[in-house]
C-alpha cells in the first residue's frame, strides 16, 4: 500500500508541475504580447487562439482514447508559446493595413472588411507553410515503436493537434475578430508602437545595415558556426532518457539463493544502519522478499530498499551514488543502485533493474554459464562498471 501511495503522490505532483507550467506559460505569453503589441485589443485577439486550440487538442485526444496525463500535458506545454504565432502575424498585418487605410483620404478608402481580408490573404501562405514545417518536425514521433512510442506518441498527438488547431483559428476566427474589434481603436503608428519594439528596432537597424554591407563575412561566420555545431553534435552522448535526480535511491540487495529470512533481514539491517550514517539520507524503508502470488515474485534472499535523500544535499547524483557504494562495501551482499522511476523504465525496456543488461541465450546450461562468466570477467575490467 505504501508503494501505491508513493506512486499516486508522484503522479499527482507530476501533473501539478505540468499544469503549473501551462499556467505560467500562459501568463508569460500575455506579458510578451502586451509588451510588443502595446494594445489590449490585438492582445486579446491573439490570446483567443490559446483556449480554442487547447480545447480542440483535448477533443482530438479524446478521439484517440488518450487522457490528460504527464505526456499529453507536456505536449500542450511545449506548444503553448507557438499557439499564438499565427494569430500574432495575422493581427500585426491587419493592424498595419488598417493604419495605412486611416492615412488615406476618405474617398480612397476601401471597406474595413476588404482591408482585413487583403491583409490576411497577404500573409496566409507564410503562416500555413511555417505551421506545416512545425507539424512535420513532430510527425516522426508518431512512427516510433516499443516503449519509446508508448511514451512519446501521446505527447506528439497533443502537440500536433494544438498547433493545427491554432492554424485553423488564425485562418478563420482571428480575421473576424480583427474586423469587429480593431477599426476605430488604432491611433497613429508612431504613437501606438511599443516602446520596447522601438528600442529593439533602434538597436537592430545598425546591425542589419552592417550585415547588408558585408554579406560575405556574415555568410562565412554563419557557415563556420554551423560546422562547429555539427562537429560538437558528434560528441554528444546518446540515451533514451536523461539521468534523473529524483531525490531518492532504489537499492536492490541480493544474497546467495537459499539464504534464510532471518539471515537476510540481519544483513539488510546492517545495510540500513550503514546508509543512515550518511548525512544526506533522511530515511530508509525496505522490503525483504515478495509473496508467491505477487506480480514480481522474489525470494527472501532479495531485499528492496527505498532511500530518501535530503533536498538540500549538495552532492551530484554520481557523487551520491559513489558515497553510498563506498558505505555498502562492508556489507556482505551484492547491491544494485538506481532511482525509482529510472529503475522501472529500465525494467520495462530490458526486463532487468539495471542500466545495462547482457542476455545470453542457448540450449546448453553448462555452456551458458561458461559464456556468462567470460562476459562477467570482461565487463569487470571496464572502469565505469
Amino acid at each position: 500500500h505504501t508503494e501505491v501511495f508513493k506512486q499516486q503522490d508522484f503522479i499527482y505532483t507530476a501533473l501539478s508541475n505540468v499544469t503549473g507550467v501551462l499556467r505560467h506559460g500562459a501568463v508569460m505569453v500575455v506579458l510578451v504580447l502586451l509588451l510588443f503589441l502595446w494594445s489590449i485589443r490585438p492582445t486579446v485577439i491573439s490570446l483567443t487562439a490559446i483556449p480554442l486550440s487547447l480545447c480542440a487538442a483535448a477533443w482530438v485526444l479524446s478521439l484517440f482514447g488518450l487522457r490528460l496525463d504527464t505526456m499529453t500535458l507536456g505536449g500542450l506545454a511545449i506548444a503553448m508559446g507557438e499557439l499564438v504565432d499565427d494569430a500574432i502575424v495575422d493581427v500585426e498585418n491587419v493592424v498595419r493595413r488598417l493604419r495605412e487605410r486611416e492615412d488615406l483620404p476618405v474617398e480612397e478608402r476601401v471597406t474595413v472588411a476588404e482591408t482585413v481580408l487583403q491583409a490576411s490573404l497577404e500573409i496566409r501562405p507564410a503562416i500555413v507553410s511555417a505551421t506545416l514545417i512545425l507539424l512535420l518536425v513532430f510527425v516522426p514521433l508518431l512512427l516510433l515503436g516499443g516503449i519509446e512510442g508508448r511514451l512519446l506518441q501521446p505527447l506528439a498527438v497533443a502537440y500536433l493537434a494544438a498547433i493545427f488547431a491554432s492554424l485553423l483559428v488564425a485562418l478563420t476566427i482571428t480575421p473576424v475578430l480583427c474586423m469587429w474589434l480593431l477599426p476605430g481603436h488604432l491611433g497613429a503608428s508612431e504613437k501606438r508602437e511599443s516602446p520596447l519594439l522601438r528600442w529593439i528596432n533602434g538597436v537592430y537597424r545598425p546591425i542589419l545595415d552592417a550585415a547588408m554591407k558585408d554579406p560575405g563575412t556574415v555568410l562565412f561566420v554563419a557557415g563556420m558556426t554551423s560546422l562547429m555545431c555539427l562537429v560538437g553534435f558528434q560528441g554528444l552522448g546518446r540515451a533514451f532518457l536523461p539521468s534523473f535526480n529524483e531525490g531518492s535511491i532504489s537499492i536492490n540487495m541480493v544474497l546467495a539463493a537459499g539464504t534464510s529470512l532471518k539471515e537476510s533481514s540481519a544483513v539488510a539491517t546492517m545495510a540500513e544502519r550503514r546508509l543512515l550514517e550518511d548525512p544526506g539520507v533522511l530515511s530508509v524503508g525496505r522490503r525483504t522478499g515478495r509473496a508467491e502470488r505477487d506480480e514480481h515474485v522474489l525470494g527472501v534472499e532479495s531485499t528492496e530498499m527505498e532511500v530518501r535523500i535530503r533536498p538540500d544535499d549538495p552532492r551530484t547524483r554520481e557523487e551520491l551514488f559513489s558515497d553510498i557504494r563506498e558505505r555498502l562495501k562492508a556489507v556482505p551482499a551484492n547491491f544494485v543502485l538506481g532511482q525509482p522511476i529510472s529503475h522501472r523504465i529500465e525494467h520495462m525496456m530490458s526486463g532487468q533493474r539495471s542500466a545495462l543488461a547482457v542476455k545470453v541465450f542457448g540450449s546448453d546450461l553448462r555452456q551458458l554459464r561458461t559464456v556468462a562468466e567470460d562476459i562477467k570477467e570482461t565487463m569487470e575490467q571496464l572502469p565505469d562498471v
